[in-house]
């Protein structure tokens, strides 16, 4: 009995080209990608372009956990920056101290530092006024760096650290020995240790009064996101773990991740999403949408307050600091305007404000200063702070602060005055 051929030799390589072509036609790049398309488990938020207008990576949202990821092709190891909103509660620290433990302390913590040794691997973390950061780089290949990178998220969101981690990290007692060999008890604490060195500096503790008087009680933004030590000495481990269940899950965290170009965007994709979705797996929560932060609430918007700073020179020049409000709402280009505006406004000897404060020849003689800085802030609000350094003793007084301030707003009002496209300008 004969048998028959379904397919003649002729058929059978028009159907291994056909299905070859559509296997080609269905990997996506990001030149083929448009705002609010599926894929892999992701939707597209944005595109972004190089200096020549070509797409040189993107953002997408993880459907499932509301995670962020920034994926950028740039020829280059593999990389990534994780970041965690972890707004402030209170000035014990709580922010700060999760940076310090969540990837070097406890089984998990210790594992993975013991994998970045033997996987070629550089990392950093850095708490900031709003958010926690993550990063590390590895020259071991991007398999190695996919293992690594979900082995960070874990360690991230499900740490096993003990209570004792918490107490040698945080804050607790000591003994000492003296020069003279006797003994004494002192507070110690990687977290206590290092917040202390940092506010004995005049311009922590000016700053950290500042921002209380621009975003006012309880706003996030007014509270030390690196602990006051009067606050990190009351901090415990109940309240340490309060906060990173409300602050460590995948919806509010994303990464910023950068690899070579030769990885086929199908196929990080498919590989994020099987990721994300393993870790979710072991959350008993359900997906949570990101923190978002509330508007300032500054009290009186004309408060001077001193800081007194304690100093063997009872002439030790000081510094003043005037600050606009956090009210003023600015997209990308106007930030970069508005940066560039201020710094030849306030800075080098070239600037109207050296002129006003600094330049023996040309400066107001109310007022006195070594230097002048200006500073725009990036988040909510963009406060500006204009800083006089290095003001001597008899001048740091509210009725000079005053002065200084209208001696700003009058340059500026200047400056507002002048016809668009002058010399002048």
């Amino acid at each position: 009995m004969k048998t028959k051929k379904l397919f003649s030799p002729a058929m059978y390589f028009c159907l291994i080209l056909i299905l070859y072509s559509t296997k080609i036609q269905a990997q996506k790049t990001l030149a083929t990608l448009t705002k609010s398309q599926q894929v892999a488990g992701f939707k597209v938020a944005s595109i972004y372009l190089n200096d020549a207008n070509k797409p040189m990576g993107g953002r997408f949202i993880h459907e499932k956990t509301g995670f962020t990821l920034d994926l950028l092709q740039i020829e280059s190891v593999p990389q990534v920056f994780f970041w965690v909103n972890t707004f402030p509660v209170s000035d014990m620290g709580e922010p700060h101290t999760q940076e310090h433990l969540l990837t070097t302390k406890g089984n998990k913590g210790h594992a993975l530092n013991i994998r970045e040794s033997m996987s070629l691997v550089t990392s950093n973390a850095f708490t900031n006024n709003l958010y926690t950061a993550y990063d590390f780089y590895t020259g071991a290949g991007v398999t190695t760096f996919y293992s690594l990178f979900e082995g960070y998220l874990d360690a991230l969101l499900y740490p096993d650290y003990t209570d004792e981690d918490v107490s040698r990290e945080v804050c607790n007692w000591g003994v000492t020995e003296n020069t003279d060999k006797t003994l004494r008890i002192e507070e110690k604490g990687s977290v206590y240790n290092e917040m202390s060195t940092n506010m004995n500096n005049p311009y922590s503790l000016m700053y950290d009064t500042v921002y209380k008087l621009l975003y006012g009680k309880g706003h996030p933004m007014s509270y030390n996101f690196g602990g006051l030590p009067s606050g990190i000495r009351k901090l415990n481990a109940a309240e340490i773990l309060k906060f990173h269940n409300d602050n460590y899950y995948l919806g509010n965290m994303g990464a910023i991740v950068s690899l070579s170009e030769n990885e086929k965007l199908d196929d990080v994709l498919n590989k994020m999403d099987e990721i994300l979705t393993r870790l979710n797996a072991s959350s008993k929560q359900v997906t949570r949408s990101p923190k978002i932060l509330p508007r300032p609430n500054p009290g009186n918007k004309e408060e001077i307050a001193i800081v007194n700073y304690p100093s063997q020179n009872e002439q030790q020049p000081g510094t003043i600091v005037l600050a606009y409000p956090p009210t003023v709402t600015l997209s990308s280009t106007e930030y970069v305007l508005l940066n560039n505006f201020l710094n030849v406004f306030a800075g080098d000897a070239t600037t109207n404000l050296y002129k006003l404060f600094v330049n023996t020849k040309t400066k107001n003689k109310g007022i006195d200063a070594q230097a002048v800085y200006v500073y725009l802030d990036i988040t909510e609000g963009h406060p500006v702070f204009f800083e006089l350094d290095g003001v001597s003793v008899e001048n740091l007084t509210k009725e000079k602060g005053e002065l200084a301030r209208q001696l700003i707003l009058t340059e500026l009002k200047k400056i507002a005055l002048l016809k668009d496209h002058s010399p002048e300008l």
